[in-house]
């Protein structure tokens, strides 16, 4: 979801890397996903600087999105 994400937003083909390094990522299960659910997933940028940058992601229902799946983050460093 990350690398879509980062190809979108920077416009970038997704046949070319992006030169970034994925630093650190976390993840918070809060609750079991059950089959046949439709997940959503949603990204956004909580901290940018001059190389690196912070994203924060949710994971909930599709149909529901105050049912949290799922809490995560990361950090990047570009190069």
């Amino acid at each position: 979801a990350y690398m879509a994400y980062a190809h979108e937003l920077l416009e970038v083909p997704l046949d070319q890397g992006i030169p970034q390094i994925m630093l650190k990522t976390s993840c918070e299960y809060v609750r079991s996903a059950k089959w046949g659910e439709t997940l959503e997933l949603s990204a956004r940028i909580t901290r940018l600087g001059t190389k690196s940058f912070d994203l924060e992601y949710l994971i909930t229902l599709a149909d529901d999105a105050n049912t949290v799946i799922a809490r995560g983050a990361s950090t990047h460093v570009a190069y």
